[in-house]
């Protein structure tokens, strides 16, 4: 559990998600990026989303329909 919260810190830095290098930091990744955020996100606003993915040069931004913060547990499996 206390790897998993450093983990954690690496990606908003200390000030949780006021970070004010975020911006910065998530401009300097030079990979193919792809943001997908869950549309529904009740914890961290889309627009949140958005503005990482603009910080990050390159990226795509792709909400994630039907989905919340943790889209991975929140979208139902389709019947095909």
């Amino acid at each position: 559990m206390v790897a998993n919260r450093v983990a954690l810190q690496v990606y908003p830095g200390p000030h949780a998600m006021a970070d004010p290098t975020l911006t910065d930091r998530l401009a300097g990744i030079a990979h193919p990026t792809l943001v997908a955020w869950g549309a529904s996100d009740e914890v961290v606003d889309i627009d949140y989303g958005r503005a990482c993915a603009r910080a990050i040069p390159g990226s795509e931004f792709l909400p994630l329909q039907g989905t919340g913060h943790l889209p991975q547990s929140s979208r139902r499996p389709s019947n095909s």
